[in-house]
């Protein structure tokens, strides 16, 4: 339904409404405007479309000349009442629809009394007048008229306008996803995602899609406005009038704007989010979608927008990065729809050839590069060129032929390859908006020395008509092909940058140095162009530099300004002063050129003549904060005390002076000197609280983090939760109440607090209080790496490796082993990025990662990870021992778990002792801090020691590991309560394999004490180890022959397994369980017990040896007990099943099968003796003959017992002095 409907009276207007309608037409589109000659359609009945016309029209347009009175057999026909212009009129009029008289030629108004009464009110409308002379003036002014009364009208000028696919197209044309020539495929799961983003209920939202160029973001975008249905949807032009901009919240229609290239339009941005938000929620919801090949520091711009409301928008706004296509069959896909679509689109036939090498091996990742190979098969044809085997650089080769082609037709002078390639090039770099700024770039190229004006102009309405666009010269697209182009020319040609230089500044600077630093890891020497573009007016375009460099991937950007201001510029004081002041305060880019400029500033300002103490001070905390951020501790710690020294000789006590005290604390610690850094924390901190500013209160929240990290490194983790809890009560309410960039501090401060909140609760032995506060600053460090990753991703992939760990120790490893990859996969891309400095958080978050690997059971990738963070945190102790020898130890205990959990004992023993040494050194300056470390360590070194059978070595290093824990818990060290029950349970292990009954008593008594305070204070974690805990303290009641204590051991550690379903383990209680308790005669308990052993077997899963052997133990077990019932026909059915699995895996089983096969025939000779002699004489030979064939003295004693019992005959075997002695109790097994 048409919004403007033109009423005109044929004898009267017909031409004018003919011309207004096609005027109108063309301005707001042709299903805006209603004109009955052309807008209904043969077979359409007039009266009822009319009618639905006009009820639909939101303006009328009355077209009244000379002869609107007309008469027809002496009666005006407007007096008529089935006058259809009356008609027209009184509808609207009726409706209330907005009526313009639109007086022709000198036509005056009509009067009321001259009209009916039914259209009298038409003669109090306001008019327009249009005559013939200046009839196009007259009707853009009637135009805008109509746009103020509908504004819905200017919708299509909103979003720009898909351009058609000439007849002979460009290959670059191919490509550009506006042109539609490949249909959208896959990216199903992000644009489920756009489309539930759309159907939020927020009435104002946006969203930031990211990925490198030819990734798919433009296509992605262009699908969700397609599939936007009941949305007014579209990409925004980078041109937009202001007419339109300034009208935006006056449409009345959802909205949906896509604004690609986002991060070179935030001022645009900024405008069209004011605007949305003006909307009333009744006008429909509003979405803006940006796309930008990263988020970066641009987007600060944004968050701290003079407009709160603006600033809170973004500052709320989420990421969505797309990533690669991610394997071959994805790739292929993609190719052959993109090859086929070509070919239609060509009108050639498909070629049936293979797909390019590079693209099943991999190297083609976007979406462009396999639509470029795609496009290049089929424009080689069945020869390609030699030499060029990236498909983007062969569909250039292409695109440049048919330039050759089009030459002619525009008569240009000398048309040479160079030339073109100079002129295209140049419209790439710098673009121009106008026809004046165009000819004068061009004029200076290097190609056109020489040249007229005419043979200038002619290059630069070819270069309009080649690629047309909104500007006076626009990029040849897409960018890929640009930036390749503009390199290979200027290799070619290098004075192009020099002569364009003094040309372009502002945003045509922006756009030529974002070019060149994509194009830079391909093209290193476009390095020189950027210095060519620099040099002129340096003072002024570094700033600009600065913010291209810290949203470009490529750091040869910042390279280049390094070399620039090495050079001894003049003007140099000035340009410190532009670089320091304009240095955002934290950025992974140009954290190493900002302490080469601060350091520069700081030697201007000490030269300076008088001096400047102030100045000096502010510089050199300066400096000493980013020493700091590239990791040079020990320089940080000089520069911050000389900062500290230079605010003390000006007696001053301000927050600058505080700021630099718990900088310098903060270097203390970061070298291992926490004692040192502790008293300059507690200045810090009484200085900032006596100050009570706003400034002071936010700089009191970083000293209480620094004071909570050295306290953290004292091990006094009670004191350094109280800190953090501080600091994080202090940075809420800061950020609830701040916006802009002031919003973003503050968030980064809570972050920070809320992970060291979290790591001292997690040392204190809080870990479900540690996961809410990991996992709160992980997601605003999301949104804050969202924003800008240049400054959060550091802090990103530590806290998801806390996150992980804390997860880790909650035992939910699918969550912890998701935090844990991410973490890897962004520090990876830190270190490839940024180098060496961020090889520790590698190293740690390649910890964490191998520990999640190992809580899903995959040992051999989780030694792999941690053995590489073992040699980072080696090269990383040479140079900084006092925060990277602890770490090392670390990794080195992670890594002697592995590998003994793997069974190699001569890996795990040496990473266990060197761990061991480690902690020995660092424990004798600070006990507090690495004794629980130590005596871990030496908890899993007894361990080994145990499983590898040497029993001294392990009781020795156990019994030191309990020492050590037990003086930490005597000095009130709470947290290392579940330490020190691991170390006590390890050395009561040992004590029971030497079959020293008592000590073990008394150890698993300590340590049951320790578990039910754990238990009672919410660790419901801890029962299973609970119940280890009791299961062990029976065996050694029973062995202590105190049957009654340790039938009620066993009955107290079946309660929590019943509890928490541990099956295997449940089983093995029982089943000792059911023999102490027929040893004490209570047989109908016992049976109890044995069946439901059997019971939960047959329920576990498993097939393996092991499996077998555990069922075969209960089965052995019920019919022993059944026996001694007097049950013989139900027990010899069980017993049969046992020797029967046992039987089936001997040869595999190892040991505890062998023991198993012998006992259960033993077991099937005794329950069938009284019934079948025979039989059970059979059964125990076999024993024997098992027993003899492994040669087992313990295997060989119960067969030779048994026989002794069952038979007269003497023991097959010889002499029985070969034999142990016969045990005097029947034998029964234990699990």
């Amino acid at each position: 339904m048409a919004d403007v409907f033109i009423n005109y009276r044929t004898v009267d207007a017909a031409p004018y409404a003919a011309g207004a309608y096609e005027f109108l037409k063309e301005r707001f589109g042709e299903d805006r405007v209603f004109r009955d000659a052309v807008s209904l359609r043969p077979g359409d009945h007039y009266p009822v479309e009319i009618r639905r016309e006009l009820e639909s029209a939101k303006i009328l347009l009355v077209l009244i000349g000379p002869r609107w009175f007309a008469a027809d057999g002496g009666e005006r026909l407007i007096d008529r009442e089935k006058d259809w212009v009356r008609r027209e009129i009184r509808a609207a009029l009726g409706a209330g629809i907005a009526v313009v008289p639109v007086l022709l030629d000198g036509a005056a108004r009509p009067a009321a009394d001259d009209l009916p009464g039914d259209i009298a009110g038409l003669a109090h409308r306001q008019s327009v007048a249009v005559a013939h002379p200046r009839f196009g003036e007259d009707l853009r002014r009637l135009a805008g008229l109509i746009a103020e009364k509908v504004p819905d009208l200017l919708l299509p000028d909103l979003f720009e306008k898909p351009p058609e696919l000439p007849d002979d197209p460009l290959p670059s044309m191919l490509l550009r996803p506006e042109y539609g020539v490949v249909p959208f495929g896959g990216r199903t799961a992000e644009l489920d995602r756009l489309r539930d983003w759309l159907r939020s209920p927020a009435r104002v939202d946006v969203l930031l899609v990211t990925g490198p160029g030819g990734q798919g973001k433009t296509r992605l975008a262009d699908e969700l406005v397609r599939k936007a249905g009941g949305w007014a949807a579209g990409l925004v032009p980078e041109r937009l009038p202001d007419e339109v901009l300034g009208r935006v919240g006056e449409f009345t229609t959802p909205l949906l704007l896509v604004v690609d290239y986002a991060e070179g339009r935030t001022a645009q941005v900024a405008r069209l989010a004011s605007a949305l938000l003006e909307r009333t929620a009744e006008r429909g919801p509003s979405r803006m979608l940006l796309l930008a090949r990263s988020a970066g520091v641009w987007r600060q711009f944004l968050r701290r927008h003079r407009d709160d409301r603006v600033a809170l928008l973004f500052g709320d706004m989420a990421e969505m990065r797309l990533g690669p296509l991610t394997g071959t069959d994805d790739r292929r896909a993609e190719f052959d729809r993109a090859l086929t679509a070509f070919a239609r689109g060509l009108g050639r036939p498909e070629p049936l050839s293979a797909p390019p090498a590079g693209l099943t091996g991999g190297r083609c990742d976007r979406a462009l590069e396999v639509h470029a190979a795609a496009l290049a098969a089929l424009l080689d044809g069945p020869a390609p060129g030699p030499g060029r085997d990236d498909p983007v650089l062969r569909v250039l080769d292409h695109e440049r032929r048919l330039w050759s082609r089009t030459t002619a037709v525009h008569l240009l002078p000398e048309p040479h390859d160079a030339r073109l390639d100079e002129v295209v090039s140049a419209a790439t770099l710098f673009g121009a908006d106008d026809a004046e700024q165009a000819q004068a770039l061009l004029r200076a190229l290097p190609t056109f020395d020489g040249a007229g004006r005419d043979a200038v102009a002619r290059y630069r309405r070819w270069l309009a008509a080649t690629y047309p666009g909104p500007g006076a010269l626009n990029p040849l697209r897409p960018d890929r092909l640009g930036e390749d182009l503009a390199a290979a020319t200027l290799a070619e040609e290098p004075g192009l940058a020099s002569a364009a230089a003094p040309l372009v500044d502002g945003d045509r600077l922006v756009r030529a140095l974002t070019v060149l630093g994509r194009a830079a890891p391909r093209h290193p020497h476009v390095r020189d162009t950027m210095r060519a573009l620099l040099t002129p007016d340096l003072l002024r375009r570094v700033p600009l530099a600065i913010a291209v460099a810290t949203r470009v991937e490529d750091g040869s950007l910042v390279g280049v300004l390094s070399e620039l201001l090495d050079t001894g510029a003049e003007d140099g004081a000035a340009l410190d002063e532009a670089i320091v002041g304009r240095l955002p305060d934290s950025t992974l880019a140009l954290a190493a050129f900002a302490v080469v400029r601060t350091r520069t500033a700081l030697d201007r300002k000490l030269a300076e003549r008088p001096p400047d103490p102030e100045g000096a001070a502010w510089l050199t905390h300066a400096l000493a904060r980013r020493l700091a951020a590239v990791g040079e501790h020990d320089e940080a710690l000089v520069v911050a005390a000389r900062a500290v020294r230079r605010y003390e000789a000006m007696d001053e006590h301000d927050v600058e002076a505080a700021s630099a005290l718990d900088t310098l604390a903060g270097a203390y610690g970061a070298l291992g000197l926490a004692g040192d850094g502790l008293e300059y924390a507690e200045k810090a901190i009484g200085a900032l609280r006596a100050a009570g500013t706003a400034e002071a209160r936010d700089l009191l929240a970083a000293a209480l983090l620094t004071h909570a990290s050295l306290l953290g490194l004292t091990a006094e983790f009670g004191r350094a939760a109280g800190a953090a809890a501080e600091a994080v009560e202090l940075l809420r309410t800061r950020a609830r109440e701040a916006a802009g960039d002031d919003r973003t501090h503050l968030m980064s401060g809570l972050a920070s607090a809320l992970g060291d909140l979290a790591v001292a609760l997690s040392e204190a032995g809080r870990p479900t209080e540690a996961l809410p506060a990991t996992g709160e600053a992980v997601g605003l460090l999301r949104e804050l790496d969202a924003a800008d990753p240049d400054r959060f991703r550091d802090d990103l992939v530590r806290y998801l490796g806390n996150l992980a760990g804390d997860q880790a120790a909650l035992h939910r490893w699918p969550e912890a082993r998701e935090a844990a990859r991410e973490a890897v996969a962004l520090a990876r891309g830190l270190v490839a990025r940024y180098g060496e400095r961020h090889l520790d958080a590698l190293a740690a978050a390649l910890v964490n990662s191998a520990a999640t690997l190992r809580g899903l059971g995959d040992h051999e990738a989780a030694i792999e990870e941690v053995t590489e963070a073992v040699g980072l945190y080696r090269e990383l102790a040479s140079e900084l021992p006092g925060t990277q020898l602890a770490n090392l130890a670390k990794a080195l205990h992670n890594l002697g778990l592995y590998w003994r959990e793997t069974g190699d004992a001569g890996g795990a023993r040496d990473a266990f002792d060197e761990s061991v040494d480690i902690y020995r050194k660092l424990s004798d300056p600070l006990p507090d801090a690495f004794e629980p470390e130590l005596a871990e360590v030496l908890g899993a070194l007894a361990g080994m020691l145990q499983d590898e059978g040497d029993l001294d070595g392990a009781l020795a290093a156990a019994a030191d590991a309990v020492a050590v824990f037990s003086a930490l818990f005597g000095r009130g060290r709470a947290e290392v309560r579940e330490k020190y029950v691991a170390a006590l349970m390890v050395l009561a292990h040992i004590h029971h394999d030497l079959g020293r009954a008592g000590p073990v008593i008394l150890l698993t008594d300590r340590a049951g004490g320790l578990l039910s305070a754990l238990v009672a204070e919410g660790r419901a974690d801890l029962r299973d180890r609970q119940a280890v805990n009791l299961h062990l303290r029976a065996q050694a009641l029973e062995d202590d022959e105190r049957d009654e204590a340790a039938a009620e051991a066993y009955a107290l550690a079946a309660a929590p397994l019943r509890r928490i379903g541990d099956g295997d383990r449940l089983a093995s209680v029982l089943t000792d369980l059911g023999r102490c308790l027929s040893g004490l005669g209570r047989a109908e308990e016992a049976l109890s017990a044995a069946e439901e052993a059997v019971r939960i077997r047959r329920a576990l899963p498993g097939e393996a040896p092991g499996d077998r052997v555990e069922l075969a133990n209960v089965l052995n077990n019920l019919a022993d007990t059944l026996h001694d019932l007097g049950r013989t026909d139900e027990a010899l059915p069980l017993i049969e099943e046992a020797v029967a699995l046992c039987a089936g895996v001997h040869d595999a089983g190892g040991p505890e099968a062998d023991l198993m096969y012998v006992c259960s025939l033993v077991t099937m000779a005794r329950i069938s003796d009284d019934r079948d002699p025979a039989t059970s004489m059979r059964a125990v030979g076999r024993a024997a003959r098992v027993a003899l064939d492994l040669d087992d003295p313990e295997l060989i004693g119960i067969a030779r017992g048994a026989w002794a019992e069952l038979s007269d005959e003497p023991f097959p075997g010889g002499s029985p002095n070969r034999f142990p002695p016969t045990p005097d109790e029947r034998p029964h097994t234990r699990d």
